[in-house]
């Protein structure tokens, strides 16, 4: 997941240049920001992470 969000902020950065090329790429961009944000939330309040609960509040 993280390689698309490098790929998107690479092509928004450097290759875009007009805002209609730019607006799909900026909308990409935070839709997957916001999808490793809600997995790792979602993977923590199931503690996928560990089984020890003082590893947990370090994730917050």
């Amino acid at each position: 997941m993280h390689r698309y969000e490098y790929i998107c902020y690479a092509v928004l950065v450097f290759v875009a240049q007009t805002w209609w090329q730019a607006l799909p790429l900026a909308m990409a961009l935070g839709l997957i920001t916001a999808a490793i944000g809600f997995n790792v939330q979602h993977d923590r309040s199931h503690s996928a992470y560990s089984n020890h609960d003082w590893v947990l509040p370090c994730h917050l």
